[in-house]
């Protein structure tokens, strides 16, 4: 059997990549339920509008970034006290980090160009390095 890769550009394939994107992120608590409508909508938002490359790319941030997280969390407990916003995520910082990329994505349905995704792939490395920093 020859599994096309147009195969993976059906919706109903998309929504179960995005609700098995949410299972894992419900069962590991690695957002609030403000960012798991975050998740929902950019899920949503990069794998209709920009395709499965743009949500695989979302996809391996949100784990390693989720991973990062609980990676030796207890050592990482002292700076509850000095940073804004810890544990699990939050609307505004879904947004925060993936938003501009989602809109990348809009914008890229409507008027492909190859410079709108090379600029989408610079946003994603640009929040997942910033996000390592910060965790590791």
């Amino acid at each position: 059997m020859n599994i096309s890769i147009s195969f993976l550009n059906k919706p109903m394939v998309g929504v179960i990549l995005i609700l098995l994107l949410t299972w894992i992120a419900i069962s590991n608590k690695w957002l609030k339920l403000s960012g798991l409508f975050g998740l929902l909508i950019i899920s949503t938002s990069l794998y209709f509008f920009g395709n499965i490359a743009w949500f695989v790319v979302f996809f391996f941030f949100l784990g390693s970034a989720s991973i990062l997280t609980s990676y030796k969390a207890e050592n990482k407990k002292f700076l509850d006290s000095i940073v804004e916003k810890t544990g699990p995520r939050d609307i505004f910082q879904a947004f925060a980090n993936v938003g501009f990329p989602t809109i990348l994505s809009i914008i890229n349905y409507y008027s492909p160009n190859r410079v709108l995704l090379i600029s989408f792939l610079g946003a994603m490395a640009a929040v997942t390095a910033d996000t390592w920093a910060t965790e590791i």
